[in-house]
């Protein structure tokens, strides 16, 4: 999702392909994630619940925003969008076990 984390450090540094080193570095969002950080970032609280917490991004609310904002290519941008939550929720346990 991020454009220059590839070029800055290759494939030496997987840990850091897809999360900025730090949590201010700002980061310049690729033109082909636009669409799907634009709707993420509208369903982000969409979240379906489990008992320690989210499980997974609530498709219905998802699908509802690419409908509504006329997404061109719908599949590619669900799929990036349901990508997304799964690497936040992941590393969102991952904090969780290490408290």
């Amino acid at each position: 999702m991020y454009s220059t984390r590839r070029d800055k450090f290759g494939d030496s540094r997987p840990d850091l392909l897809m999360f900025p080193p730090c949590k201010t570095c700002k980061v310049e969002i690729l033109p082909k994630n636009q669409e799907a950080l634009r709707i993420y970032m509208i369903t982000r609280q969409q979240y379906i619940m489990g008992f320690n917490g989210p499980i997974d991004i609530n498709h219905m609310a998802v699908w509802e925003m690419i409908d509504r904002l006329k997404v061109k290519d719908p599949i590619k941008v669900f799929e990036r969008i349901t990508h997304c939550a799964r690497v936040i929720i992941s590393e969102q346990m991952k904090e969780g076990k290490d408290e």
